[in-house]
């Protein structure tokens, strides 16, 4: 489903990307693993759309540079602190064709009621209704960046029982991290990125 092939990326003299490729399949969860600075957000960016690399390609299927169809969560999604969680995923559906069930359905699938404040949150709540939000556009694929990174136990185990779901409903997922648990736990392969290329690339399950 996602291709990435030969994704190069520089800043000024350093080469934080050397040739990255990799691909994920419909329905399965493809772990990138690299210590800080490894470049993991430079390149979940670049598969986003957000930013250009300097060489190589990204693809969903056939279509080539396809973002429409990738979501993208940053390691510290934002909010409007002052919406319910409702409120916040009705703002986002605003330009999406969707029924009334689908906002419904989102908060449910993430384990939200949706009356819940923003601003009263905790991390993993938050973390959650980035997810939701991330699926208002029904993407084909789902792009985390250190999605479990500040959470705590609970609100870990919370979000891997998320992504096993999506999973089991054939979304294509990608998702950064440096802590091993997580990988082993949701993970089909794992790509560990270092000095700028995937060094090595193992199954998990």
């Amino acid at each position: 489903m996602l291709n990435v092939y030969d994704i190069t990326k520089s800043f000024e003299n350093h080469k934080v990307l050397n040739g990255v490729s990799f691909s994920v399949n419909a329905g399965e969860i493809y772990g990138l693993i690299g210590k800080n600075g490894a470049g993991k957000t430079t390149l979940m960016n670049i598969i986003a759309g957000l930013s250009k690399s300097d060489g190589g390609n990204c693809s969903i299927g056939e279509e080539n540079n396809s973002i429409s169809k990738i979501s993208y969560l940053p390691d510290i999604p934002t909010f409007f602190d002052y919406l319910t969680a409702q409120e916040y995923i009705d703002f986002l559906l605003m330009n999406v064709k969707y029924t009334n069930g689908r906002r419904n359905d989102l908060l449910q699938l993430v384990g939200l009621q949706g009356n819940e404040k923003i601003k009263s949150m905790s991390r993993g709540m938050k973390q959650r209704l980035g997810v939701a939000a991330a699926l208002v556009t029904d993407p084909k694929v789902l792009l985390l960046d250190e999605p479990t990174s500040a959470l705590d136990p609970q609100g870990r185990h919370e979000l891997m029982k998320i992504l096993k779901q999506l999973k089991a409903n054939g979304r294509s997922i990608a998702l950064s991290t440096h802590i091993l648990a997580d990988m082993e736990k949701v993970c089909d392969r794992v790509g560990f990125l270092h000095e700028g290329v995937i060094k090595n690339e193992v199954w998990i399950s």
